[in-house]
């Protein structure tokens, strides 16, 4: 039996879990709701998840949220994937480098998201300049992670880049409202600012299960 992943597209935190599914090469498959509808309120979806948040992983008895324990059931469950590396120092940075990722360049873009999502962005600008000058500072961190490996931890993707590239994938979307990008000086093109970062995104997006992580309503957009 497959298992079952709901989430919302364009989510970071349900791409994450698509992207990992597709990294392990789990059958699954995918359910797509839309918070509009009130789908995430349903009792169904609340027996679930509670919390009433993507993404919710169902794998027989299992059903698992959050999206971090979803990468390390996946983990365990197809070990030879190695989501989080081969040893206990690679698990270790894999879960270090997805906790600064979590703890501080989240909490930046949220403070930008959040704004665009609600059309809020004249009234709160200089939340999002905050979250901008702190997203610039996070991702020249980033950048020196990546100056001398492939990914992030080495020479294979792992739970961290999968955790890592939906926020890079949004954020450069956001970039595109004119609004944000009057305000956005020194962040794209990506290239120019953060070189690392920019060739480490290009070998995310030749990862085999990209095209089918990506967020659909964006590929229907395109």
């Amino acid at each position: 039996m497959s298992m079952k992943c709901y989430f919302i597209s364009g989510s970071p935190f349900a791409w994450r879990a698509l992207f990992a599914l597709e990294a392990v090469g789990a059958p699954y498959e995918a359910i797509e709701l839309h918070g509009s509808n009130g789908d995430l309120k349903t009792p169904e979806f609340l027996a679930m998840n509670p919390r009433g948040k993507v993404p919710v992983l169902v794998d027989g008895d299992a059903i698992i949220y959050e999206s971090a324990a979803i990468l390390a059931y996946l983990d365990r469950k197809y070990p030879a994937k190695a989501l989080f590396g081969n040893s206990a120092a690679d698990a270790a940075l894999v879960t270090q480098r997805s906790e600064e990722i979590g703890n501080y360049l989240m909490p930046a873009l949220r403070d930008v998201f959040l704004p665009v999502f609600t059309g809020q962005i004249e009234e709160k600008v200089e939340q999002v300049q905050a979250g901008l000058q702190t997203a610039r500072e996070q991702l020249s961190l980033i950048n020196d992670w990546l100056v001398d490996t492939s990914y992030i931890i080495g020479a294979e993707p792992t739970a961290a880049d999968y955790t890592l590239y939906p926020p890079i994938g949004l954020l450069t979307r956001i970039l595109s409202n004119p609004a944000i990008a009057a305000l956005e000086a020194n962040i794209l093109p990506l290239a120019d600012n953060y070189p690392a970062l920019a060739a480490w995104t290009i070998r995310i997006e030749a990862l085999p299960g990209y095209a089918a992580a990506y967020p659909p309503h964006w590929r229907d957009a395109a």
